[in-house]
């Protein structure tokens, strides 16, 4: 099992992409912003590179969202964060087989926890 904890709450789906005319569906600044950060926090903490297939539990601090945030939405951000950091191979079904996702109240910080599962 490996625990990574993330400063920033991770951004809802509905904000991670803006449209430039010309250029279609781009990166929100926001987004950017977040995923250097969170990636020099990750490269800090040295996580194990997990190559099979895993679970992913995702804690969100619920006093830093507002009470309308589906937390559905914040887990996109954060395992495309795993992929680009080389922490799993690929966030689709044949690596991620299960992800979770809540809001908590006993934390400061956002956790993202990976567990190796069994291949079938």
């Amino acid at each position: 099992m490996t625990t990574i904890q993330i400063t920033r709450v991770p951004p809802s789906v509905n904000s991670m992409y803006r449209n430039v005319r010309g250029k279609g569906r781009v990166k929100s600044r926001d987004y950017i912003n977040w995923q250097k950060q969170s990636a020099v926090e990750v490269m800090i903490q040295r996580p194990r590179r997990h190559i099979g297939r895993v679970e992913i539990e995702i804690r969100i601090p619920e006093d830093q969202c507002r009470k309308t945030s589906d937390c559905d939405n914040r887990a996109k951000a954060c395992l495309d964060l795993l992929v680009k950091q080389g922490i799993i191979i690929d966030d689709s079904m044949s690596f991620v087989r299960r992800t979770s996702v809540e809001f908590a109240r006993d934390i400061e910080q956002t956790e993202i926890i990976i567990t190796d599962v069994e291949a079938a």
